[in-house]
């Protein structure tokens, strides 16, 4: 018999009453009524069935002047033992899907199906999904060994299995010397190793992390950045991580869903999402890059013949749909100071050197074209040099054609 969610009262608090709802999570959808049967040829195979599938979902929420719709036809795919990111900027809708993952929050319509069974009526305490919070919602009137059991207690387990399994998750988070310490005692770092051991305790499914590292300095956000990458696989749970941090997406994701305004705006791993931005906001929101604008002179069969201001002619791949002017996307580092002949493939233009930016690695030079528009280069070469270009110097650039993408208006 399991407690229900809606008669949880935390004393500490929203985050850790809703941490309470999820340390009663089941590790198995057993309790849900049986599904219809269906036949091998109507439904995937196990070892293919997505662990997360949302589809077209969309979620309104009231508000004096009227309803706001924070999510349209979201639709998405998460797989078995991945590491999924859903990153965008605030507001972007992320963390009301998470809440819709975790049961938080229902959907106003479409479906979500957890290892093919819809789960829109089941509790959070029935989903075997955790959460990982931004501010860990650890219980302070108890142990660090007593957190991490608090779910195992619940699930009726004998007192030598919750310790076998808490001396498990303690090796794992490297915390075994501070089982007897109270969680105020801890450091950020350390609180936030806790707050994992609990929530993987109970081997849920799937395990949901929203914005779990932004409370961290940067030297201890990145240091967990790859305690994270290896706890996930080390216990093969699919991690569904929240951020609107882009390096950490880029660095710890199997894939990516980049989300703008409600909307899923493109899916993939962080080279294609890095290399090949589907849209413009993608391609602003990632990193930074050159966003150059063309006439287009001519299309079809798939290409099309660009005229960029100052840069000149290019025929890059590109949809046969497009309007009397496209924009030209080149990431900074695929610019380079001329040395030397034109590689082929190649074009080359002048720009005025405004500021230069040794950043160790490389040197970051900000360039003015001749039609006022403003690019940036960072330079591998130009950082191992005694001197970079002076400021207000010409330079020539070049840029492999190969290395430009074409965004649309």
């Amino acid at each position: 018999m399991f407690t229900s969610a809606s008669t949880i009262i935390s004393p500490w608090g929203a985050a850790a009453g809703i941490a309470l709802q999820q340390a009663v999570s089941q590790p198995s959808l057993g309790s849900q009524p049986a599904a219809p049967q269906s036949t091998a040829s109507s439904r995937p195979a196990a070892a293919d069935m997505p662990v997360i599938d949302v589809r077209q979902v969309r979620k309104t929420f009231d508000s004096p002047s009227g309803p706001v719709s924070a999510l349209h036809e979201v639709s998405l795919s998460i797989r078995q033992n991945e590491f999924f990111t859903l990153l965008g900027p605030s507001g972007c809708g992320k963390t009301t899907l998470l809440r819709l993952l975790a049961g938080f929050e229902q959907p106003s319509s479409g479906s979500i199906l957890l290892s093919g069974q819809p789960v829109e009526a089941l509790p959070p305490y029935q989903r075997s999904i955790n959460t990982v919070f931004q501010h860990y919602a650890l219980f302070p009137n108890m142990t660090v060994a007593e957190n991490i059991g608090f779910g195992l207690r619940m699930l009726r387990m004998s007192r030598e299995q919750i310790a076998s399994r808490v001396d498990e998750m303690l090796r794992m988070v490297k915390m075994e010397r501070f089982a007897g310490r109270r969680t105020a005692q801890l450091s950020g770092g350390q609180q936030q190793r806790i707050a994992l051991a609990r929530a993987l305790a109970p081997k849920p499914k799937v395990l949901l992390l929203d914005e779990p590292l932004s409370a961290l300095d940067l030297k201890l956000r990145q240091a967990m950045r790859l305690e994270l990458k290896t706890l996930q696989a080390e216990t093969g749970i699919t991690f569904v991580f929240v951020t609107h941090d882009q390096e950490e997406a880029l660095a710890m994701s199997d894939r990516i869903a980049v989300m703008s305004e409600g909307t899923v705006q493109q899916i993939g791993c962080p080279g294609e999402i890095y290399h090949h931005p589907a849209s413009r906001f993608v391609a602003e929101f990632i990193g930074e890059n050159n966003l150059l604008p063309a006439h287009v002179l001519s299309q079809g069969a798939g290409r099309a013949r660009l005229a960029i201001d100052v840069v000149g002619e290019v025929v890059l791949p590109a949809a046969d749909d497009l309007a009397s002017t496209a924009t030209v996307a080149v990431r900074p580092e695929k610019l380079t100071l001329a040395r030397g002949e034109l590689a082929a493939g190649s074009i080359r233009f002048n720009a005025q050197v405004k500021a230069t930016m040794f950043l160790g690695t490389d040197t970051a030079l900000h360039l003015l074209l001749g039609d006022g528009l403003h690019v940036v280069m960072r330079d591998l070469k130009a950082a191992a040099e005694a001197q970079p270009p002076a400021v207000g110097s010409t330079v020539a650039v070049d840029v492999a054609v190969a290395d430009m993408q074409v965004l649309g208006g």
